[in-house]
């Protein structure tokens, strides 16, 4: 029994607790800017590793709000830190890029412009970092600037919509509780205005 505690906390030593996405989708195309912060509680000093598919561009690591080295693999983000066991950290990842999966754009019934997310294991680490575990839960905050045509949904509470320029809004949610992040149902539409 030991042994396969060991091997657990060996293959994800870090429990991400709380995410913070923030999300520009490109309303012509599959493009996606975004800023991810998790914040995790460590279970070793070895790097917070992230998983974050390879056409996803990254732009920038910060660590409790500060500059850090991080090292990227075709499928992975690893962030060094100074922290030890039982201590909190916060890794904000910046990036951007088209995702090979993971967001389904398409058409509903209405002819009107539809992205979700594809809610299996595996497909979020395409658009969103994850944490290895695909069973780490944690809270939530969206934030998902869109133009004003569309109406965005996500499961939890709608804190509130911001008007920002150029037409543009921006979706706030939160959700309290903790889920597995690739199980959170993301999606936007664009709605016809002559409805």
């Amino acid at each position: 029994m030991l042994t396969l505690l060991f091997l657990l906390q060996a293959a994800q030593p870090h429990d991400a607790l709380h995410y913070d996405i923030t999300l520009i989708p490109s309303d012509t195309s599959t493009h996606v800017l975004s800023e991810v912060q998790i914040t995790w509680r460590l279970g070793s000093t070895s790097p917070v590793r992230m998983q974050l598919d390879s056409a996803m561009r990254v732009i920038r690591v910060l660590v409790d709000g500060k500059p850090n080295t991080y090292a990227r693999s075709s499928t992975e983000i690893d962030v060094p830190h100074q922290k030890q066991p039982g201590d909190s950290i916060s890794t904000r990842v910046r990036y951007r890029g088209n995702p090979q999966g993971g967001l389904v754009t398409g058409k509903n019934t209405q002819g009107e412009r539809t992205v979700s997310a594809d809610n299996r294991p595996g497909q979020m680490s395409f658009w969103l970092p994850t944490p290895t575990s695909r069973e780490d839960k944690a809270t939530a905050s969206f934030h998902i600037q869109v133009p004003a045509t569309y109406k965005v949904s996500v499961p939890g509470k709608l804190e509130k919509v911001d008007t920002l320029a150029y037409g543009n809004l921006m979706w706030n949610y939160t959700l309290d509780t903790p889920v597995a992040v690739y199980t959170i149902p993301v999606s936007w539409t664009a709605v016809n205005s002559e409805r």
